[in-house]
């Protein structure tokens, strides 16, 4: 594969202009081996040896070239059993393009199948880039909120509390926000309320969150006491509780018993 590589950047017809991007594409399956049982799949530390050799083309002679090097069929043990799996492996080489912007790569990885936690790795490896910064860019190129906050946990070791900020600050809405948090981190609705008034979502917005959807779905009573001890005051409550929809009858007896 090395060798085809060579070939490819010594053509004659290749632009020889490093910010002109040459994109090398091998067929899938191409590292498959003629054993490993019925799925000819690679153990796993194989696998890993072919990720590492590729991607130590750094040559400036291959500056300006996007590589996907087919795929490579692989298997590890789970507890469950053995798992195959067949991986897209690709290597863009940046260097030659002072101008390619982080948000640039993450798309193009996206358009290549990676996933955010696997983009967020190299945000952060490459472009030295913080958790706030990857949170953005992960919504720039279209990722869910439940998607960031999985990388942002896994990828930076991040809580809770830190994962709400950073989507907040990436501009998700309080509803897509809160479904992340109560997914993902299995939070009550009690606590993902308070984080959510914490990184500063509306009394208004939570209110609603707290009102739609399957993982909320909860009561004016139940709201209006999530709001409460999340720190919000009698008249900002109660105008929550209205905004969300509930009448102004039933808001004044779920305030009356609260406060």
């Amino acid at each position: 594969m090395i060798r085809a590589v060579e070939i490819a950047a010594e053509r004659e017809e290749i632009d020889p202009d490093k910010e002109t991007l040459k994109i090398f594409v091998a067929p899938e399956f191409y590292f498959r081996p003629e054993v490993g049982g019925a799925a000819r799949s690679y153990p796993k530390k194989e696998k890993e040896y072919l990720t590492e050799a590729l991607g130590a083309l750094r040559d400036e002679q291959f500056e300006g070239w996007l590589y996907v090097f087919g795929t490579v069929v692989w298997e590890e043990q789970l507890s469950i059993g053995t798992a195959v799996w067949n991986t897209a492996l690709t290597r863009l080489l940046r260097g030659a393009f002072p101008d390619i912007s982080p948000t640039d790569v993450a798309g193009i990885l996206k358009g290549l199948g990676k996933g955010a936690l696997e983009i967020a790795n190299r945000l952060v490896d490459e472009f030295a880039k913080s958790g706030i910064e990857v949170a953005k860019i992960l919504k720039a190129v279209s990722f869910s909120a439940a998607d960031v906050a999985r990388a942002l946990d896994k990828a930076l070791s991040w809580g809770a509390d830190a994962v709400a900020g950073a989507l907040k600050w990436s501009e998700y809405a309080c509803q897509d926000v809160g479904d992340a948090l109560y997914s993902y981190f299995a939070s009550s609705s009690e606590d993902a309320g308070k984080l959510l008034a914490n990184v500063g979502y509306s009394a208004t917005d939570i209110a609603k969150t707290l009102k739609a959807g399957a993982l909320w779905n909860k009561s004016c009573r139940a709201t209006g006491d999530i709001l409460k001890k999340a720190g919000f005051g009698k008249t900002t409550i109660s105008d929550a509780l209205k905004a969300a929809g509930w009448s102004a009858s039933v808001v004044n007896d779920v305030i009356h018993d609260l406060f």
